[in-house]
């Protein structure tokens, strides 16, 4: 059963949407899903904007920030999305991807660990 839904608008105005997928320990994401529609069908790789929403059994609506793989996946599909893409967080609030994947640029030189 998949009952998150995402959608994605690439930086053209494409659209692409995906469901999860649950396969226990190995569940593809439905932002997941939507960005392998946007590669396959659009080779397309920017992301403007997304999404992801859920459903409760009342029927109230939940959107739901991107998990970790999804926040990395974004930006390594094209590492312009950290700055150009656009997270849905609620029915008000959107954030840049750099803010929900911090450090993703903290790699840096270490000192020789020689003069230790």
């Amino acid at each position: 059963m998949g009952d998150v839904g995402a959608a994605l608008v690439t930086m053209t105005g494409q659209g692409y949407a995906g469901r999860c997928v649950l396969m226990g320990s190995n569940t593809i994401c439905a932002e997941r899903a939507a960005i392998a529609r946007m590669v396959s069908e659009g080779n397309e790789y920017q992301i403007a904007q997304m999404v992801a929403v859920w459903r409760d059994a009342h029927g109230r609506l939940y959107v739901i920030p991107p998990c970790g793989h999804c926040r990395q996946a974004m930006h390594e599909i094209d590492p312009h999305n950290i700055t150009t893409t656009q997270v849905v967080l609620s029915h008000d609030v959107v954030a840049p991807l750099s803010t929900l994947l911090p450090y993703y640029d903290w790699w840096q030189v270490q000192p020789d660990s020689a003069n230790y």
